[in-house]
């Protein structure tokens, strides 16, 4: 499911008054940067295996 308010980026990025972009987590899938910690979990255990399956070759 892809989240409505960020598109699954993870972050929003807004403009301040002084015409700077700047991000925050998204306060709906990304709270306090739980969502950014499954994914690099998931991507280091992928590439793990990965790396043992290059080895063995």
């Amino acid at each position: 499911m892809t989240c409505l308010r960020c598109n699954d980026e993870t972050v929003i990025w807004y403009k301040t008054s002084l015409g700077w972009s700047t991000c925050e987590p998204c306060p709906v899938c990304n709270r306090n940067g739980r969502k950014h910690d499954e994914r690099l979990k998931e991507l280091k255990r992928k590439y793990a295996d990965g790396d043992k399956k290059q080895i063995r070759k």
